[in-house]
């Protein structure tokens, strides 16, 4: 009886010392307004879901236009002169303190001023 218990205790102990938790993982990306006319802006917002808990970097990117990182938050602005309407992908990278990361995109539209 007593072996068991100390086998069941050391496998215990090799699972919590080699197990490594997953990285952060993006749930979804969204926008307040996934259509804008130039110049206009909207916020856009990363939902990420992070078992290991932990502090996370975010990494906005856009194509075009430009972006503001505020975390797991982003403030995108649409170019000015758009003279046709514009599909635009927007790129949010999140990586924990371990160096594991997921990526997602977003597409937002521009629709140009007659």
């Amino acid at each position: 009886m007593r072996s068991k218990v100390i086998g069941s205790l050391l496998s215990l102990l090799l699972f919590v010392l080699f197990c490594e938790l997953p990285g952060p993982e993006i749930e979804r990306v969204t926008a307040d307004d996934p259509s804008l006319a130039p110049g206009d802006s909207t916020i856009l917002h990363c939902d990420v879901y992070n078992p290991a808990g932990g502090e996370l970097t975010y990494v906005w990117q856009a194509d075009v236009g430009k972006i503001e990182n505020l975390g797991d938050m982003a403030r995108w602005t649409a170019p000015e002169s758009v003279t046709s309407n514009l599909i635009v992908t927007i790129t949010v990278t999140v990586s924990d303190e371990q160096g594991m990361m997921d990526e997602e995109s977003i597409s937002l539209e521009v629709k140009a001023s007659p």
